[in-house]
């Protein structure tokens, strides 16, 4: 979550990114799409992954 607040991932990308659960009830209506988390993951930068 840090590295994602760190490089503008809004916060509803971030919870739908690392899985968290919705906080309120406007957040159970629909799902992120494709295109919206894909601008947002592309706001990251590379990392290694072990």
């Amino acid at each position: 979550m840090m590295l994602c607040r760190a490089h503008g991932v809004g916060e509803e990308a971030r919870h739908f990114i690392v899985g968290h659960t919705k906080r309120d009830t406007g957040q159970h209506y629909g799902e992120a799409s494709v295109v919206a988390l894909h601008r947002e993951i592309s706001k990251l930068p590379a990392f290694k992954v072990e």
